[in-house]
């Protein structure tokens, strides 16, 4: 006879509690219901990974839960789960499996998201865990949007778990603002940093750069992004982050070339190989100072570092433009567009040379394609 509907949620509810007895009672009435493990596939696999600590009786639990699953699973389920149960053997010693290395083993894991998404749901007290070890797994697999939608649900809940808010800030910083997605989080982000200073005063000083570094690219308050650097290097004075991001707003915003120099080349001293810095330096000689051959030098240093740093790629293109060498500034301009193909920037500096070369139709077709991607 199969369950109903509503004896079926009580039988999930049951395997997914956090009390054993509630546990042991859902595998019994599982057993005589065999046909619905696959039903209750989220629950056993929470059993599975061992949130409730090893007693005998809880291996015992356990081991119940493991049969039931390899009667039931078909072939392809079986083959993936089978890898877990490889892994839970091994680690039983120790004590402790954590749910994202069960999920590492499962090389089509995107399949199963749905299956645990609906029975976090079943399971409150786990779930600000479950969320947030699923998106630090998924953030590993480089699925960025996906892993910003589990950490949301957190944040939007509310939490004080300055682990939960540090892995929401490198999330959204690293690889969501820069690629020009959700600036409606800064607030939300300047709020977080602010209570990771409080929560981890030791690291108070890579906070205020992280703040720095928010005002500067992202929120553009130059004045502030300078007050969060300067309170980094009271804290810190051999953070080169701050110094060579100081040094870029001294040189661009306030035109102090010589005070900018300095501060980059003390950040140069401390990580002789940043070629961040290396690349500061180069636009420094470059824009502040007019000196061709130490720009060049520079934007060099940082390619034998960083063959891909499209930034000092298009550098040595200014630089050999400026100088009149058409040829090789068309060189690097393509190639720094190899690596950022929709670079406004890029894409008007390569239109202005084709111009400037006589290419018209060139030029031209640029200009359209740039109108195109950017039409505001």
């Amino acid at each position: 006879m199969n369950l109903n509907p509503e004896e079926l949620e009580s039988l999930r509810l049951l395997l997914s509690s956090p009390d054993m007895s509630n546990v042991s009672l859902g595998l019994q009435m599982l057993k005589q219901h065999p046909k619905h493990v696959k039903d209750c596939i989220g629950p056993l696999m929470l059993i599975q990974n061992g949130f409730y600590g090893y007693s005998d009786e809880e291996d015992e639990i356990i081991a119940d839960s493991k049969i039931l699953l390899t009667k039931q699973l078909g072939k392809k389920e079986l083959k993936a789960y089978q890898q877990h149960f490889a892994v839970f053997d091994t680690m039983k010693a120790g004590k402790k499996l954590r749910w994202s290395e069960f999920l590492i083993q499962l090389k089509q894991y995107e399949q199963h998201l749905d299956i645990y998404e609906k029975y976090i749901l079943l399971n409150p007290d786990y779930q600000t865990r479950f969320y947030h070890d699923l998106a630090t797994f998924i953030q590993r697999h480089r699925k960025f949007e996906l892993a910003y939608g589990y950490l949301k649900k957190i944040m939007d809940a509310g939490t004080e778990d300055p682990d939960i808010k540090s892995t929401f800030v490198e999330l959204v910083l690293n690889e969501l603002f820069c690629e020009e997605k959700h600036f409606e989080e800064i607030p939300r982000v300047v709020s977080c940093v602010h209570d990771l200073i409080a929560a981890y005063p030791y690291y108070a000083a890579n906070y205020y750069h992280i703040l720095g570094i928010i005002y500067d690219l992202y929120a553009l308050d130059k004045d502030k992004a300078m007050e969060n650097y300067y309170k980094t290097l009271e804290l810190d004075p051999n953070h080169d982050g701050a110094m060579n991001n100081l040094s870029n707003i001294i040189y661009k915003v306030e035109g102090d070339y010589d005070e900018a120099l300095r501060l980059a080349k003390a950040a140069l001293k401390i990580t002789p190989k940043d070629y961040n810095t290396l690349d500061t330096i180069g636009c420094i000689y470059f824009y502040g100072y007019k000196n061709y051959e130490e720009a060049i030098n520079a934007f060099n240093k940082v390619l034998k570092l960083k063959k891909t740093h499209h930034y000092s790629i298009t550098g040595l293109g200014e630089v050999y433009e400026e100088m009149g060498d058409f040829a090789k500034a068309l060189e690097y301009y393509l190639m720094g567009l190899k690596y950022r193909p929709k670079s406004e920037y890029k894409l008007n500096k390569l239109a202005d040379l084709y111009l400037k070369m006589g290419e018209k139709e060139d030029a031209k077709k640029l200009r359209d394609k740039i109108e195109k991607l950017y039409p505001k």
